[in-house]
């Protein structure tokens, strides 16, 4: 391989490997689809869903009807990874800033796994590692950066240089806002796990009313003349 690049161009190199790239992957496709449509082989109603999110609808009823096949909502994503929805994305945009080989695989975990948790709430569970690891690249990256800018900015006294930079104040505000989000996250997290994942039970324990009774969420109780549930 050093020898191929002593006597070529490393672009006209990088250009073929890309072309060649394109092409296996162009033919792999070609060829799966050309097997499906002769029937040679033949995807299960599961797989074909996390492709098409309309297929067990419209197709396989029974597969839709089941509630962990279900499109993840907003109030699930939210209860279960909290302040890694926003940080995730953060942490997509500092990797393709400082692309490498370990960078690449984790976009592309990340981005598989955001789309098929979307799809199936089960996959839930394939997404819960990769976003932590890009929430706490986001999170790590935005602590650095604004560290060291607070660091630039109480050392350097001259107007013409600390105009360039951002004023202490606000990367003290920055830093204030990250803490006080990993405090709220682990607060979140020691509550969800305490309340939805440490239960024995199936139901999810909705708190106690005011002379100690559990609510459950599928419970009706009339508690003081209001129903809770």
């Amino acid at each position: 391989m050093s020898f191929l690049f002593s006597i070529v161009d490393a672009k006209v190199i990088r250009s073929l490997m890309i072309s060649l790239g394109l092409i296996f992957v162009a033919a792999v496709a070609f060829l799966l689809i050309s097997m499906q449509l002769l029937g040679k082989i033949q995807w299960s109603g599961r797989s074909l869903t996390l492709l098409d999110p309309t297929y067990a609808s419209k197709y396989i009823p029974i597969i839709a009807s089941v509630s962990e096949h279900q499109p993840t909502t907003w109030t699930s994503f939210f209860f279960d990874l909290h302040v890694l929805v926003p940080l995730a994305p953060v942490g997509l945009f500092f990797l393709f800033h400082n692309i490498t080989d370990g960078a690449i695989f984790v976009i592309l975990y990340g981005t598989l796994a955001w789309y098929f948790a979307g799809v199936m709430v089960r996959l839930m569970l394939t997404l819960a590692p990769i976003a932590c690891i890009l929430g706490a690249i986001g999170l790590s990256s935005i602590l650095t950066r604004f560290s060291a800018l607070l660091k630039v900015s109480t050392a350097i006294s001259t107007p013409s240089k600390s105009a360039a930079t951002l004023s202490p104040s606000l990367s003290l505000m920055v830093l204030a806002g990250a803490s006080f989000m990993l405090i709220m996250f682990s607060y979140h997290s020691s509550y969800v796990s305490s309340i939805a994942y440490s239960s024995p039970s199936i139901v999810i324990d909705a708190g106690r009313t005011a002379d100690g009774r559990r609510v459950m969420y599928d419970d009706y109780r009339e508690v003081n003349g209001d129903c809770v549930w």
